[in-house]
């Protein structure tokens, strides 16, 4: 069953095309691109960045009581789709894929992931709020993810 887990998220890994942590004012925190994806950067930024719209309507139109930070699909292109997570302290995290078979569940743990390295990373000392993240680690933990 591990193993099975193990080879899923390999294939889960190979699909990821970017990762992006978004701030609480919408200024980017961190984007690493997957090896390869360099040409595509700023077709990926200008998607990342009208992603960010459907992620506020999306919040701000959430009941009170709906705690899920997964906020699914937020825009679909010709080449990639975005998925979207949402935090209480209203940072963001984008995740783009190159495939549609993905299934939520698969998604989910990805942000799982992310948000654990992210609270690691800006729960340490040196952090200042709202400033690009500079941590080794939380670098290292993503490229994890995208291998």
């Amino acid at each position: 069953e591990r193993e099975r887990e193990r080879q899923n998220q390999t294939s889960v890994s190979e699909m990821i095309v970017c990762i992006a942590v978004v701030g609480q004012k919408n200024n980017p925190l961190f984007i690493k691109l997957h090896p390869g994806e360099e040409d595509a950067s700023l077709k990926i930024q200008y998607l990342l960045h009208t992603s960010l719209d459907v992620i506020e309507d999306r919040v701000s139109g959430r009941a009170d009581d709906s705690r899920d930070p997964f906020l699914g699909q937020l825009y679909p292109s010709e080449e990639y789709k975005i998925y979207g997570y949402a935090t209480n302290t209203k940072a963001k995290f984008l995740l783009v894929v190159d495939d549609n078979q993905l299934r939520d569940t698969d998604l989910r743990g990805i942000f799982r992931q992310v948000h654990d390295a992210y609270v690691k990373a800006v729960s340490g000392p040196f952090y200042e709020s709202g400033t690009p993240i500079t941590s080794r680690s939380f670098e290292n933990s993503i490229a994890a993810l995208m291998r």
